[in-house]
């Protein structure tokens, strides 16, 4: 027994080491931001055919297209990802402004702080209070309903803004999860997370007693936010849903093509009596 101590000892230590580990860097397990100077999102935004949305004081905080749909009936606020940046997103710009030949949708692409240009770091405290800075800032500007779509880590925010704002008219979610806790749960069995980490976008809780329609698309083989806590998302709703499963779909290749015909259905369930 006493051979096993100094092998016990080890054991232990490294252990406690990567607990120290993943509790100090624990965001970088979870954010994956791209970093780049302003004129180079610019010079990226312009072959996008995107323009810059700035805050007050003058910093991108997110992205239009050149040809804002000022006319549409309603604004979506795209909040992406944990990779990446927002302008790799244009799809759903490309996508929702399809739509009823753009009549429905303007679409802007937010920005997470650290990411891009943007100053500051990425963590659900600085998520969500930009993304509220956000939402003042688009209500400032007209009375068009403000509506939300999370992709992924973004479902995170988008329910916690969707919490906090009574005039978010509605939410797509696109592969979301329950709760980041029960992701992390999953991925890192061995680690006591539930007790470690700090950003844990609780979902379910962010939505009860949420009355707006909620739109959820989850991909049937996610590797990385597995279908079933979609699914507990889902089964956690109280108001008006639209529930959409992509059977044979993986986290990175769910349809979200311009032409998939999921976004009729979403944006005529989104919009309802005001499609008319």
């Amino acid at each position: 027994m006493q051979k096993m101590l100094p092998f016990l000892a080890v054991l232990i230590g490294g252990y406690l080491m990567v607990l120290l580990l993943a509790t100090v860097f624990q965001r970088h397990l979870i954010y994956f931001p791209s970093r780049a100077p302003e004129e180079e999102m610019l010079e990226l935004a312009r072959s996008a055919g995107c323009r810059p949305w700035r805050n007050e004081s003058g910093e991108i905080i997110g992205w239009r297209n050149v040809d804002s749909r000022r006319e549409a009936r309603g604004r979506i606020l795209i909040l992406h990802g944990n990779a990446g940046v927002a302008l790799n997103r244009t799809h759903y710009l490309e996508a929702l402004e399809l739509v009823d030949a753009g009549r429905s949708w303007e679409v802007i692409l937010f920005e997470y702080p650290g990411f891009g240009a943007r100053s500051g770091h990425p963590g659900e405290k600085a998520l969500r209070a930009a993304g509220a800075e956000a939402i003042d800032q688009l209500m400032r500007e007209d009375s068009r309903p403000v509506y939300l779509l999370g992709e992924s880590i973004g479902s995170g925010p988008a329910c916690a803004l969707a919490s906090d704002f009574d005039a978010i008219a509605g939410v797509v979610l696109v592969t979301p999860f329950s709760s980041l806790v029960d992701v992390a749960v999953r991925q890192y069995r061995w680690l006591p997370v539930r007790r470690l980490l700090r950003d844990r976008y609780d979902n379910i809780k962010a939505l009860a007693g949420y009355q707006r329609p909620v739109v959820m698309i989850i991909a049937g083989h996610d590797e990385m936010t597995p279908p079933e806590l979609g699914r507990r998302l889902h089964a956690s709703l109280s108001g008006p849903s639209l529930f959409i499963e992509q059977p044979e779909a993986r986290h990175n290749t769910i349809d979200l093509s311009p032409t998939a015909p999921w976004w009729k259905e979403a944006s005529e369930f989104l919009l309802g009596d005001d499609e008319q």
